[in-house]
Parts: C-alpha cells; structure tokens; sequence
C-alpha cells in the first residue's frame, strides 16, 4: 500500500472508490436487466455517471504534499546515502528538496564546480551506469526518489544544475520528468535563466548620506530590501490585468534569500506571442471569447550583501518557464523551462528588471 508519511496515498484511497464504484455499477447492471424498464440509453448515462463520480472523488482526494515537508526533507537524506552506497554520491549531491501543493522538485548538485569537470564527470558516470544497468541513469534517480518519497511518478522531478549560486551562469542542467511516454529528460533548462544582479551604493540614496551609521545600516539591512523588493513585485504582477487569467504572486522564502514566483502570466517576457489559429478563428466568428497564448511562469531569486562601503550587492536570477494556454488551470510541474530559443526575451526583460527595480529602491516610485 502506498503511503504519504505514514498517510494512505491518494491512489491507495482512489483505488478502492473505483472498486466500490465498479460494485455500485455492477448492482445498478442487474437491476436494470431484471427489470427491463430501462432503454440501454439510461444505461449508458449511469456508466457515465458513476465514471465521472470516480473522476470527481480521485480528484478531491489529492493531498497537499506541503503537509508533509519534514518527512520529504528526512527522506531527502536517505536519498544523499543511496547515492553514496551506489558511488553516484562521487559526483552527485543533494541541494534540496522542497515540496509544493501537487509538486516535488527535487534539485541536484555537483561535488565539483568547475564546469569542465562537472560535463566530464556527468557523461563518464552516465556511460558507465547506462553500460552496466538496465535503466538510465536518469531513470534511476527518478524512480528511487519516488521510491523513497512515496509519491506518483506524475508529482516528481528532479533538477539538476552545475550552480545554485544566484551570481553563477547556467551553463549545465537536466531535467528529469515522467509523463503518458514515460521518464524525458530535458536538457534546455541551462538558457532559461537570466541574470539581473546589481549594486546600490550608500552615496545613490540621498536622504541617508546624512544619517546616522545605525539609521543607515538598518534601512538598508537583508530584511527591509527583502521586504521593499516583495512590495515592488505584488504591485508590478499583483495588478495584472489579464484577458482570462489570474496571476498570482507566492512567496516561497525570504531569510536568507529572497524566492518569489509569479504564476499564469501572460505575455510578460514571450511579449510578441500570438493566439493560436483556432483561437483567433474562434473570436473572429463571434462564437466565444479565448485566450490561449501560452502561459508565463517567473520564478525569482534573489540574495543581498552588504558592503563594506555602506552599500549593498543584489544577486538576482530570474527563470523562466511556460505552459499550456489552453486549460483553465495547469499545474506546476506543467511548466517547462524556457528553451534556447527564448534566450532574447528573458535577457531582455531581466535588464528591463533590473533598472525599474533599482530605480524602485532608490526613489519608491515603479
């Protein structure tokens, strides 16, 4: 039976619905039949009602997976030793595992950080594992970690990048997902990132120069930036005003780092996307009104540092991703890292970021 932290997962739950729904249909069946009051019409919609009653009840009982952070965090650990028992711990570690509502992202290291080392390490240790195993070596990771997690093969991925340092370029990733054909590694997630890193110096704000030291430390400290950066994006994306879709901001740290992620965007980076054929046909017929432009996620992170001049250096990376435009709502794992070819747009818009966020830091004006 599979279990979630001690928990039945839901299709352990969902399994025995089917069969009590299956029953249900079954006595439904043979009391249509002896009765013969019935057309084989009536028949066929009380299938289809008990199927889609199936459908409805699966749905209900997925459980958020953030209930049960503290088990996927002790898990984490018990992936790092099978990876050090197997000899894929030489090359490989464990960054962090952190899970979300219908989502598990588990990210992956190198021992190593110089990339030259880390493309020789990766394609030697893949060889060797692809030449003496049955599965890949992507196949492996994947299916231990659900293994191990306890989770549908449908909620995990894992992510792989040469550097988690928001100062460092992507220059290596891989991504590893399972979906209707089965484990795909993606390889194009090493250009979806962009840097939109800065420097503020004490003598760019005006009104502080004259300030006492602890007046000046304090406003410009981690946690008021933090906090002044958080407001500057929930009035940049919390009143976007979107043709049939709702973007919503989520803040997923802010000690260290600060990490934000802003959802079901439309247009903001990709700003010359069009409607697809259908949709553009749909509208210019009068029938109903669409919006089917693929979908925008922008996942931020961002580290400060003081410095010794009174200032302070922004360490800002910015992800982009997309999904589909054509369902009502998608989950997270449905976005896919932007490829190469958007390379253009996201650097673009990181630049554009940048300078509207410093100028937001210095005057409090967007």
């Amino acid at each position: 039976m599979d279990r979630i932290g001690g928990r039945e997962d839901f299709g352990a739950v969902g399994a025995r619905k089917a069969n009590s729904i299956l029953l249900a249909a079954k006595n439904r069946y043979l009391q249509i039949h002896n009765s013969k009051q019935v057309t084989m019409q009536k028949l066929l919609l009380t299938l289809i009602a008990l199927f889609s009653l199936h459908l409805t009840s699966k749905a209900q009982t997925q459980e958020d997976l953030t209930q049960h952070r503290d088990f996927f965090r002790q898990q984490a650990l018990e992936y790092q030793r099978w990876l050090d028992q197997t000899g894929l711990g030489t090359v490989l570690k464990v960054h962090l595992i952190e899970p979300r509502p219908q989502e598990l992202p588990l990210y992956l290291g190198f021992r190593n950080q110089r990339i030259d080392s880390i493309i020789v390490a990766w394609r030697t240790l893949k060889s060797k594992f692809d030449a003496q195993q049955p599965n890949t070596l992507e196949a492996e990771l994947f299916y231990r970690l659900t293994y191990l997690m306890e989770v549908p093969d449908r909620v995990a991925n894992i992510q792989i990048y040469n550097t988690y340092d928001p100062a460092g370029t992507t220059f290596f990733f891989r991504g590893i997902f399972h979906d209707d054909k089965g484990i795909q590694v993606d390889s194009s997630g090493s250009g979806s990132k962009a840097d939109a890193t800065f420097t503020l110096n004490l003598q760019d704000f005006r009104g502080l120069q004259k300030a006492k030291v602890e007046e000046q430390r304090a406003r410009l400290s981690k946690p008021v930036i933090f906090q002044r950066i958080y407001q500057y994006a929930e009035q940049r994306y919390g009143r976007k005003n979107q043709p049939m879709r709702k973007p919503r901001l989520e803040l997923r740290d802010s000690l260290e780092t600060l990490r934000f992620e802003i959802k079901d965007l439309d247009r903001e980076v990709l700003t010359d996307a069009e409607q697809p054929y259908w949709c553009q046909l749909i509208k210019k017929m009068g029938f109903a009104d669409c919006n089917w432009v693929r979908r925008e996620m922008l996942a931020f992170k961002v580290t400060h540092k003081t410095l010794p001049t009174g200032g302070f250096r922004l360490g800002i990376t910015i992800d982009g991703k997309v999904g589909s435009g054509y369902y009502e709502k998608i989950r997270d794992n449905a976005y896919k890292p932007m490829t190469t070819d958007f390379n253009d747009y996201l650097e673009r818009y990181a630049e554009r970021f940048r300078l509207e966020l410093r100028n937001y830091l210095l005057t409090g004006r967007p």
